[in-house]
């Protein structure tokens, strides 16, 4: 019986033709830039391993009542493993799988000059003045409670195929769950991070729990 098994796994492998393709692709798209690595087990199943990141820093002055200095920036990016599924055999895909999310917004704001509660004439403050640092601050932090983000979409060519180089092309979504905006607030500038604005400013993004993902690439076979 044992070899009758053995023999019949013996065969089963002969008559599966050899297929193993390794490939890397270089990518953009709403995850920022980013590599894939993928290896093909079969004409129709490869596994992926993927990896985006793109960071985004910005600062701009504001001169209203109150200058004030805004400064921000933004992290998109995932780290996950796909399991590609070509169920035609072809250039179609099926993707799914888990990854990382490494989405996170900051921001804050600081004033730069002194402001004039009361009248002011020709520079000089007739109430009363209180510097940047009476005044305070303010910031912002938007990010996802969870970092474990699945992920399905669909896609077209291979990243590990038998052609040299091919083109990619991905289009799903990152199960993400509700955003969390955090509020910070110091000195006179304290109430703009109420709990109750927080709270009513969550309320409003709560139903964002999908990020779309859209990518380009290039992918070469090795």
């Amino acid at each position: 019986m044992k070899r009758t098994f053995t023999l019949l796994a013996l065969a089963t492998i002969l008559a599966t033709p050899a297929f193993s393709q390794i490939g890397v692709a270089i990518r953009a798209g709403t995850l920022g830039p980013g590599i894939n690595v993928a290896y093909g087990i079969s004409e129709k199943l490869a596994v992926r391993a993927t990896g985006s990141y793109l960071t985004y820093t910005r600062t701009e002055s504001i001169d209203e009542e109150v200058s004030v200095e805004i400064k921000g920036d933004a992290t998109v990016g995932a780290i996950g493993v796909l399991l590609d599924f070509h169920p035609f055999g072809n250039f179609f895909r099926l993707s799914g799988g888990v990854t990382a999310n490494l989405f996170e917004v900051n921001g804050n704001g600081l004033p730069t000059e002194s402001y004039c509660f009361g009248d002011e004439n020709a520079g000089v403050c007739d109430g009363k003045l209180f510097a940047p640092n009476r005044l305070g601050s303010f910031g912002a932090t938007l990010a996802y409670s969870s970092a474990v983000a699945p992920y399905a979409g669909i896609g077209f060519g291979r990243v590990a195929g038998r052609k040299r180089i091919g083109l990619l092309l991905d289009m799903g979504a990152l199960y993400t769950g509700s955003p969390e905006l955090d509020l910070e607030g110091s000195g006179l500038l304290a109430p703009t991070a109420s709990p109750e604005q927080e709270d009513r400013l969550n309320q409003g993004i709560e139903s964002f729990k999908w990020y779309p993902v859209l990518s380009f690439g290039i992918a070469i076979r090795i």
